[in-house]
């Protein structure tokens, strides 16, 4: 049986890790943005502005307020559409990516044989 109070320690470790690695500042809304543009980007799915915005289950807002910012901060980068100019997709960054990578490194060795026995298997984040 897993010791709880490892699990608690781990996560708070990460915990400690985002706040001092990824550009959060101590929000679920910035944190929610990385996870989503990370998760489309694996998937090689193209996410639009407007996608990204109404897959975060917060207010639009605290959405719009933490999304410039990353793509201020040189976090997302946007590219137009081939065909239609009104339609912009968020990209990760070479920034996002390695930092990113170094995220998923920290998870796979503290996480990893407790919840992903598979682990080994995962591969790094890399740029589509």
């Amino acid at each position: 049986m897993v010791n709880a109070n490892k699990i608690l320690n781990d996560l708070i470790a990460l915990r400690h890790w985002c706040a001092g690695n990824l550009p959060i500042e101590n929000s679920y809304v910035a944190y929610d943005l990385l996870l989503i543009v990370a998760e489309a980007s694996t998937a090689n799915r193209k996410l639009t502005v407007k996608n990204l915005f109404n897959s975060a289950p917060h207010s639009y807002t605290a959405v719009r307020m933490h999304y410039k910012r990353l793509v201020n901060d040189g976090w997302f980068e946007l590219v137009e559409d081939e065909h239609d100019r009104r339609v912009k997709y968020v990209v990760p960054t070479k920034q996002f990516i390695g930092t990113i990578n170094n995220y998923l490194a920290v998870v796979k060795k503290d996480l990893g044989p407790m919840y992903y026995p598979k682990c080994d298997q995962c591969t790094s984040f890399n740029e589509v």
